[in-house]
């Protein structure tokens, strides 16, 4: 008999830690979560010189490009590399067409975004 008050005892501890600890620990948990988000889109709304990777900073120089009038990726800093060695993209992430670089990512969606940009400005980027 005692052994089973000691079983319900310890049975009814642990429902009471895990009610306190699952009540508790998810609201912290949602708690920094939006304030990381708050502070993040602060930033994302303050600082415009954020630096891309990957496919998306490749899109964000396409973009820039078209809002310029033309369709490839201007090389910045032509006479002081022209073998391209320090040209950031690579393929096969884009393409030499005539001298110039071409991004391999559907233009109608980069120009869409492109569209975007020219009416909302350097927001329509992100």
């Amino acid at each position: 008999m005692k052994g089973d008050a000691d079983d319900l005892r310890l049975v009814r501890r642990i429902r009471q830690c895990v009610r306190r600890h699952v009540t508790e620990k998810p609201a912290l948990v949602a708690g920094i979560l939006v304030l990381a988000c708050g502070v993040l889109a602060y930033w994302a709304q303050v600082d415009m010189s954020a630096v891309f990777s990957g496919d998306v900073g490749l899109k964000r120089v396409q973009i820039a490009n078209l809002a310029e009038g033309h369709p490839w990726l201007a090389v910045r800093g032509g006479d002081f590399d022209p073998a391209r060695r320090l040209f950031p993209f690579r393929p096969p992430f884009v393409f030499t067409e005539k001298g110039r670089v071409f991004s391999i990512y559907i233009n109608p969606v980069v120009t869409t975004a492109a569209l975007s940009v020219g009416l909302y400005g350097d927001q329509a980027r992100y």
